[in-house]
């Protein structure tokens, strides 16, 4: 008896730990368990009404808009990152859809903490917004943010 009261507090108790990272919404009048979601899966899903949902992460307006927006082609030899952002705030450089109106001005913000005076060269064809400033972020060390109202590039790191 003693050890099938211990094995089910260990049940119990494993059951729990393993259920501490979903979120259990229950119905406030029957007290009934309605949906759950696993917040730390690999690929999470919400379950509602014994049917499975796919939960995305809604991305901001800017990163949205640089995914979308293609450069036919860039070239930038030792550029400042004032002149890369000059450059890109600009509608024209961008590939459009003719059916499509001209995108918006980008608010790009320049942060220049580490003020080390970077010197860019890149060269890239039929690249999104998005691509180009990951490969910048990537080959010189530089910390993209995207919000829903601008872009900002920061470079942080110290000679």
């Amino acid at each position: 008896m003693r050890t099938q009261l211990l094995t089910i507090a260990i049940a119990v108790v494993l059951v729990s730990i393993a259920r501490a990272d979903t979120i259990v919404i229950r119905d406030a009048e029957t007290g009934k368990i309605v949906a759950e979601l696993d917040i730390d899966a690999k690929h999470p899903k919400f379950v509602h009404a014994d049917k499975a949902l796919t939960i995305e992460r809604k991305a901001p307006l800017m990163e949205l808009r640089a995914r979308k927006l293609l450069l036919s082609k860039v070239t930038f030899k030792e550029a400042s990152l004032d002149e890369i952002g000059n450059h890109l705030r600009r509608p024209t450089p961008y590939v459009c859809d003719p059916e499509e109106p001209p995108p918006a001005v980008i608010n790009f913000v320049v942060i220049d903490l580490a003020k080390r005076n970077l010197r860019i060269d890149i060269h890239m064809e039929r690249v999104s917004l998005y691509d180009l400033l990951s490969s910048l972020a990537k080959k010189y060390e530089l910390t993209i943010t995207y919000d829903d109202h601008a872009i900002t590039v920061t470079d942080l790191k110290t000679q």
